[in-house]
This record gives structure tokens, C-alpha cells and sequence, in this order.
């Protein structure tokens, strides 16, 4: 049952329980929701004001050369363009009329010269557009002046920003109206993978997201399978515990009916006293293996580990064999499956006990417990066969469900077991 090998190593694989970690798929999907509608809130502003000053621009260009058409039609007629004239609407023949402060923009911007081009000329009390028409490179030039008061005039910007807000806030409520049912979905779906069991529109209404749905239902048909495989397990496991335990039992009983009888043969007795080690050995394998398979699903509670190890340790050994104690704690404390930590320790101690030669020593430290012995050669036993036991495979097997650490070491003249229990320390 035990290894020869110079360092053997064996662990289970460890499956610790972890926290919860990720982003909420609300949180995700707002974040980014609110982060497109900001986006394209600012693209809209800037883009919409751009719009608004080149709008203006067309449409300024558009009546500047509208009416220096007019004029020149006029002028055909022999009527002079200034008949055109009005309070924001100005015809010259000569550039010189121009009124000199209008003429000194002008001048400034460097397009006193530059014919058909609309200049726009911002003053703090007016807006200016100037234009230099020429119909044809041979007729003359005259000049056109639309001046508007900023005070007469309407700034639709505003108005574009007030209908685009709003726009954007109809918007924003459908966002908020979506994020708002979709995380009440999820806190429903929540809600039924609490009660995996139970029917939708039981006690909690139904899903309106197909996905969510969907979902559910799988989760819903594993929890189902994973139900029934647990109670067949248990059935199961009732039917190995009857006929096990029956046999077992009429074989201990039939021992005990022979231990009464004084007429045995003499040459039987030998016989009936191995018959009698097996039938302790079948019942101790058989016993293990019940308490393994049916202790899934049990609470984990408080254990004291070196009382415990000091309770089993006389309990097991033989009377021949030395065992001693160093313990670094008084106490150590645990937070497992009381029955599972007490098999597996009973697995090591007779494992032990049954390849010890002298001695065994216990060392219990803060996360682990070692349990050293001399090896004790048989000629009927190869080393080799070390660790092929059953003793030592369940001992693997309740680590694994534990969530502990065994590690094996053999030496020339020794055998040590390392079992590490850090993760359930209180």
C-alpha cells in the first residue's frame, strides 16, 4: 500500500472556491449606451453649429448675387440699381462710396478687389456682406451691401440646440427605459436560478427576454439531470449498502456460531482465524467505501485536529507498535466534513500501522500533518506493490473532495505521508 519510489508525489487537484468576479452585463451595456449617446451629443453640437454658420453663408451668397442680378437688370432697363436701396441693402457704383469705416473693413480683410466673392464682415453691432459683382470682364464693377443689426436679427442656433437636446433626451429616457427593464430581467432571471426547481409563473413572472429564457430553461434541464443522477446515486448506494452489509453480516455471525463449537478440528482453527481477519478487513473496505460515497452533501463542521488524531492513533495501533506526538499547536482547528477528515485519517493511521515496522511518529504543524514510519520488509510483500492499495487510493480520493494536499515521500529506511489542510483552518 505504500511506495518506494525516492520521491513520489501524489496532490490532488485543488478546486478552491473563488469570488465572484466580472462586470455586470447592466453596468456594461449602459457604460457603453451612455458613452455612444455622449459621443454623438458632442458630434452633433459641433457639427450642427458648423452646419448652422455655412447655412447661413449659402444662404447670404445666395441673395447677394440674386439681387446684383436684378441690379444689372435694371441697369439694362436704364434704372439705376440704387432704386434697390433699403435699410439693410445698399448698391454702389464706385468703391469710394462706400462709407469709409465699411470701406476700412473691407480694406483690412484684403479683398477690396476680389469680384465676384461674398466677404463677410463682423462688426459688434451689425453683420456685413460685401460683394464686387462683374457680370462679364468687360462690364464694370459695382458693389453690394447687405448689412443686418444683431439685435434685428434671429440666432436660430438656440432653437437648433433646443430641439436637438430634446431630441437627445427622448432618446436618453428610451436608453434609461431599456437599461432599467433589462436589469429588472436579469434580477428575475436571478430569481429563478435561486429556485432552479421550480416552474416559471409559479411564484415569479415569467421572462420576456427570449435569450434569458432560453438560458433558464438549460440551466433548469441540468439542474434536473444533475437531480436524478443524485437520487440514482443514492438508491444506488442503499442497494450496495443492503447487499454488502448482508452478506458481511452473515459471515460475521456464521464465525461467531463457530467460535462456539469446542469439537473443531484442531487443524481449522488457523483457518477460521484468517477467515476471520478477512472478514474485519471486508468489513473496515466496505465500510469506508459506503462513507465515501454517501457523505457528499454533508456540512462542514468544527474539528479538533489533534484530539482527534491522538483518539484514532490509540484506537488503531497495536499495542506493540511506539507511536509518539509533535504537535507545533496545541490546537488546530478545522472547518470540514467531520466524517471524511475522520476516514481519511483512519486510512493513513492503519496504512501506517500496517507497513510500520517499530515505530510511527505524528507531526502536526499550522497547515499541514505528517505521519512518518520505519518500512517493514515481508517476504511475501514487494515493495514494489507500494501504494496500489485501497487504503491509500481512498485516501487520494477523499483529498479530492476536501480540497486538501497528499503528498507521498519514500526513503530507503522510512515511509512519510504529507497531508496539507491549509485552506479549511478556521
Amino acid at each position: 500500500m505504500q511506495t518506494n519510489s525516492t520521491a513520489q508525489t501524489s496532490s490532488t487537484a485543488q478546486t478552491g472556491s473563488t469570488a465572484v468576479q466580472g462586470q455586470s452585463l447592466v453596468a456594461y451595456i449602459a457604460w457603453r449606451l451612455l458613452g455612444s449617446f455622449l459621443l454623438i451629443v458632442c458630434l452633433w453640437f459641433f457639427i450642427s453649429r458648423a452646419g448652422y454658420y455655412f447655412a447661413l453663408d449659402g444662404t447670404a451668397d445666395f441673395y447677394l448675387f440674386e439681387d446684383a442680378e436684378n441690379a444689372v437688370f435694371l441697369a439694362q432697363e436704364g434704372i439705376e440699381p440704387e432704386i434697390l436701396n433699403s435699410e439693410f441693402r445698399q448698391f454702389y457704383s464706385r468703391f469710394e462710396d462706400i462709407p469709409e469705416p465699411v470701406r476700412g473693413l473691407i480694406d483690412d480683410q484684403g479683398h477690396a478687389r476680389a469680384v465676384n466673392k461674398t466677404v463677410f464682415i463682423e462688426t459688434p453691432k451689425q453683420d456685413i456682406y460685401f460683394l464686387a459683382y462683374q457680370p462679364q470682364p468687360s462690364a464694370p464693377v459695382f458693389y453690394l451691401l447687405h448689412r443686418f443689426d444683431k439685435e434685428d436679427t434671429l440666432d436660430l442656433a438656440p432653437l437648433f440646440l433646443f430641439v436637438g437636446l430634446v431630441a437627445f433626451g427622448a432618446i436618453l429616457v428610451v436608453m434609461l427605459a431599456v437599461i432599467y427593464r433589462l436589469k429588472s430581467q436579469l434580477a428575475l432571471l436571478s430569481l429563478h436560478l435561486k429556485k432552479p426547481g421550480q416552474e416559471q409563473g409559479e411564484d415569479t413572472p415569467d421572462l420576456m427576454i427570449r435569450d434569458f429564457n432560453q438560458a433558464l430553461l438549460s440551466v433548469k434541464h441540468h439542474y434536473r439531470e444533475k437531480q436524478q443522477a443524485i437520487k440514482r446515486e443514492r438508491e444506488f448506494a442503499n442497494f450496495l449498502s443492503h447487499e454488502i452489509r448482508q452478506p458481511l453480516s452473515k459471515l460475521n455471525t456464521n464465525l461467531a456460531l463457530l467460535d462456539q463449537l469446542d469439537d473443531l478440528p484442531y487443524a481449522s482453527v488457523e483457518i477460521i482465524e484468517d477467515v476471520k481477519q478477512l472478514s474485519e478487513d471486508l468489513n473496515q473496505i466496505s465500510g469506508a467505501v459506503l462513507q465515501l460515497w454517501l457523505e457528499q452533501g454533508q456540512r462542514d463542521e468544527s474539528i479538533e485536529l489533534a484530539g482527534l488524531i491522538r483518539q484514532l492513533s490509540h484506537a488503531l495501533l497495536p499495542e506493540g507498535l511506539i507511536h509518539d506526538f509533535t504537535f507545533a499547536l496545541e490546537s488546530v482547528e478545522l472547518k470540514s466534513n467531520y466524517g471524511l477528515v475522520r476516514l481519511l485519517l483512519g486510512q493513513l493511521i492503519k496504512n501506517a500501522a500496517q507497513y510500520a515496522d517499530s515505530y510511527i511518529h505524528f507531526h502536526l504543524h499550522a497547515q499541514s500533518l505528517e505521519i512518518i514510519n520505519d518500512a517493514r520488509l515481508s517476504e511475501t510483500c514487494d515493495p514494489k506493490d507500494y501504494g496500489y492499495g485501497l487504503g491509500l487510493v481512498m485516501a487520494k480520493k477523499i483529498c479530492a473532495r476536501l480540497n486538501w494536499h497528499l503528498r507521498i515521500n519514500q526513503q530507503k529506511d522510512n515511509f512519510s505521508v504529507v497531508l496539507e489542510y491549509g485552506n479549511s483552518r478556521c
